[in-house]
């Protein structure tokens, strides 16, 4: 019994039965797709922007799970009473015996919900699962979000510009993400330097989307600036994590696919009071195929065996946004 392919390949050609090992991995992929479901407009409670949860109706949706609401309300928080023509109106997330309506204009550190290039415009062709993951994320009352999507769909630049609108409320920011080559092959051999420089390389993504993020915005540079020089974001060096205690800290982990469960679970059990943890990551670009696939990697582990709980929430991206070529090799490759 193995996680390690080739061992079982080489343990069947030698006439042993080989088996993987099934305890750490989920029995199937979790469906996070967004239902749609229809809600009248007498339905919805318009003093609190609720709806009931009625299982023979919704079926069975997970704690925090996101819907995209058809309706014939039009969504507006400021003109309740406001009709419309039935369509995909807004989005909402279940929460015990009720859905909590998503107000549509949501943003996060000049960050709204986007669509593509070739769809500009979020009141025409909103973005759900971006407008629930930036909810997810501005919750107090939910400790743990896990956004999960394909390449190009805005994990990153939603999980970072969620914690930088949030800054206030947290000592730090810490990211972080496996040290993994392209698939597990180190072609470049050690790296020069302390611990920042040898994780640079991996960390280019970030400081991508930290570019970006300065852009929306002058202030933003200046913010970005200012919390990178006094360490209010900061890299945290998984090899060195267990015995730590993050406090009051927004930890966001990146390329969470690459990871094993027993590092997932490492990292959840060390948060501490007031910390929130994001873990960000696509099934479909697994580096370790060695050990890990989509049922055993630490992030498809990990939400499966938390769904359902009521400081977690799960949110999966399919529209790629970072160009019309990425978008087909998502798509067609």
């Amino acid at each position: 019994m193995s996680k390690d392919t080739m061992m079982r390949i080489k343990a069947r050609e030698l006439g042993f039965v080989a088996e993987d090992y099934y305890r750490d991995q989920v029995e199937q992929e979790s469906n996070h797709d967004m239902p749609r479901v229809e809600v009248p407009f007498d339905k919805i409670d318009k003093e609190h922007f609720t709806f009931a949860y009625e299982p023979e109706i919704h079926g069975e949706i997970p704690f925090n799970g996101g819907v995209v609401c058809v309706s014939d309300w039009k969504g507006d928080f400021k003109r309740p009473e406001e009709k419309a023509e039935w369509g995909e109106q807004f989005a909402a997330i279940k929460r015990d015996n009720y859905f909590r309506i998503i107000p549509k204009n949501l943003q996060a550190f000049g960050i709204r919900p986007y669509s593509g290039a070739d769809h500009v415009d979020p009141e025409t062709t909103p973005n759900w699962p971006q407008n629930v993951a930036l909810y997810l994320l501005s919750r107090n009352d939910i400790s743990l979000v896990f956004l999960e999507g394909g390449a190009g769909t805005g994990k990153t630049l939603i999980a970072l510009a969620g914690a930088l609108e949030r800054k206030k409320d947290f000592r730090q920011i810490l990211i972080t993400r496996p040290m993994v080559h392209l698939e597990d092959k180190d072609n470049m051999g050690f790296l020069p330097g302390d611990i920042r420089e040898k994780m640079d390389p991996w960390l280019r993504p970030i400081w991508q989307n930290l570019s970006v993020l300065k852009e929306v915005d002058p202030q933003n540079r200046e913010l970005i600036d200012k919390y990178l020089a006094d360490k209010k974001i900061d890299i945290e060096p998984l090899d060195y994590i267990r015995g730590t205690t993050f406090i009051k800290s927004i930890m966001i982990i990146d390329e969470a696919q690459n990871l094993t469960p027993h590092q997932v679970k490492t990292i959840i059990t060390r948060a501490g009071v007031g910390t929130k943890l994001v873990f960000t990551g696509d099934l479909d670009q697994i580096d370790r195929k060695r050990r890990l696939d989509r049922f055993s990697n630490g992030l498809a582990y990990a939400a499966g065996r938390m769904l359902n709980q009521e400081i977690v929430g799960h949110v999966k991206f399919h529209t790629s946004v970072r160009s019309e070529l990425a978008k087909i090799g998502v798509d067609l490759l």
